[in-house]
């Protein structure tokens, strides 16, 4: 009788050190789960921002754009890439006309595929007439 109850209360100890460590595991994936969330929106808000300003420099240094609400796409890597891309950046533009030329300003925002706004910027160029 005293061997079997030994018997017990080792199975019952045995139970009670799975259960907390199958406890811990879970809440351990968890944290990595959401660890790893973190990372991926970190790592997408910095290409967003990288990105922004690269192409607020790009209209600094006297490249308009095409038209006055350009999309382009971009892979998962921020590589332009076609339609099919990850990210996408519509810049919008907005001009004011004077004798000597004109005051544009670009708003320049990044999107994740589906909508999701990751980054907004904006800049303005004055426009000389004649260029």
């Amino acid at each position: 009788m005293n061997n079997s109850s030994r018997v017990q209360s080792f199975f019952i100890e045995l139970a009670v050190v799975i259960l907390f460590f199958s406890l811990s595991a879970a809440i351990d994936l968890r944290f990595f789960a959401a660890g790893s969330r973190l990372s991926r929106e970190s790592r997408d808000l910095n290409g967003a921002v990288l990105t922004a300003q690269s192409i607020a420099d790009t209209i600094a240094a006297g490249k308009r754009p095409e038209e006055d609400d350009f999309l382009c796409y971009f892979d998962e890597n921020w590589v332009p890439a076609g339609e099919a891309g990850v990210f996408s950046a519509r810049i919008l533009t907005e001009t004011e006309p004077s004798g000597a030329g004109e005051l544009a300003r670009y708003t320049i925002a990044l999107f994740r595929t589906g909508g999701e706004l990751l980054y907004t910027l904006e800049t303005a160029r004055y426009w000389p007439a004649g260029k």
